[in-house]
């Protein structure tokens, strides 16, 4: 069984084990929660900019492909050297609705919606 991603009733992302999983997590997954633990951000940039070796959970896998399409999107956008970062323009609602129904099951999978992604 992979780890899965959850969202808590607050929002944030955290790492779930199977009660059931006696096999202990890989170093990208392990390096994935640390990351999630420290923030949101810190968890979706270690997915977006790092790549697993192993197979990962559909949760996991939503998540990477989220975060991957908005630092694409950062690196198109560079900010000019010495100044703060421009706020990335958010995709439209149509194609938000489309990225959360494209999400698969999740614990707390209730709570996402175009808002809270576009939050991440």
């Amino acid at each position: 069984m992979f780890p899965e991603i959850a969202i808590a009733p607050t929002g944030r992302l955290h790492v779930e084990l199977a009660p059931s999983d006696t096999e202990k997590p890989d170093r990208w997954n392990r390096h994935v929660t640390v990351a999630l633990k420290e923030s949101d951000a810190a968890g979706l940039f270690a997915l977006a900019a790092t790549r697993p070796r192993t197979d990962i959970s559909p949760s996991f896998a939503f998540f990477r492909d989220v975060a991957g399409r908005c630092l694409a999107e950062r690196c198109r956008h560079p900010g000019a050297e010495g100044e703060g970062l421009e706020a990335l323009a958010v995709p439209g609602d149509e194609e938000m609705a489309q990225l959360v129904l494209g999400a698969p099951p999740m614990t707390g999978g209730e709570y996402l919606d175009a808002p809270l992604l576009a939050h991440y």
